[in-house]
């Protein structure tokens, strides 16, 4: 995989070479043609440095965008390379809070158990009541 990315730089840098080479002996061809008065190569010599002009302003943006690819291949697998990091961190912040909440848990069933039992039956009341759907009115 890699040799064939490297073969497609060079293919693409030397393809860029020969673009800028062509504008320049288009433009050459253009004051060629304007020196010796001859309008035939004035014309062909400006619509072929326009040309040039043209496939350089392409060989611009496939290289922006060549380069942007990469800048996003390159964050896209730095945030794959950080994801069992984040992952970790979240299981372990979950961990902490659940152990947290079942102390809590604990702690108020020993020191309040009635409070608790209330409280116990007052929501399975409440879940009851409102899972029947019969509401008074």
């Amino acid at each position: 995989m890699f040799a064939f990315q490297v073969t497609a730089l060079i293919q693409v840098e030397q393809a860029e070479a020969c673009v800028i080479a062509g504008a320049h002996i288009q433009t050459a061809e253009a004051q060629l043609g304007a020196a010796v008065g001859d309008n035939s190569t004035r014309i062909a010599g400006v619509v072929e440095s326009v040309k040039g002009k043209a496939q350089e302003a392409f060989g611009t943006a496939r290289e922006k965008a060549t380069d942007g690819y990469e800048r996003a291949r390159a964050k896209a697998r730095e945030l794959a390379d950080e994801a069992p990091e984040y992952v970790d961190r979240a299981r372990e912040t979950t961990r902490r809070y659940a152990d947290k909440a079942s102390t809590t848990v604990k702690a108020q069933v020993q020191e309040q158990p009635v409070v608790t039992l209330l409280g116990g039956v007052a929501v399975g009341f409440l879940l009851g009541w409102l899972i029947s759907g019969r509401r008074s009115e």
